[in-house]
């Protein structure tokens, strides 16, 4: 698994728009790789995974201090290119039950 710094080194070598959609998919290949690692099969895991990835492209966002990247870019990666992760993750949200 990379470091945010790290995805930030590898798009300041070659800032471009298909650098940024590598990135994106070696993340989501990182969630799947996180899935197996943590035997996650529940739509709670699935979807802290998603979170913690999430927080690492928003970290990515930061470090790579270019305005053009969207915070809100893996979302919308997967909304586009995924949409039944993300109609997972609005529903379990919706649903979510107040923990104790």
């Amino acid at each position: 698994m990379k470091k945010a710094k790290e995805y930030v080194e590898k798009y300041k070598a070659n800032p471009t728009d298909q650098t940024l959609v590598e990135i994106l998919k070696e993340m989501i290949v990182e969630m799947k790789e996180i899935c197996n690692i943590r035997h996650a099969r529940s739509n709670e895991a699935l979807i802290a995974i998603f979170n913690e990835q999430e927080g690492k492209w928003r970290a990515f966002v930061g470090l790579a201090e270019d305005p053009s990247i969207r915070r809100d870019g893996l979302k919308e990666f997967c909304q586009k290119h995924f949409p039944e992760v993300y109609v997972a993750k609005e529903l379990l949200k919706k649903t979510d039950r107040p923990r104790r």
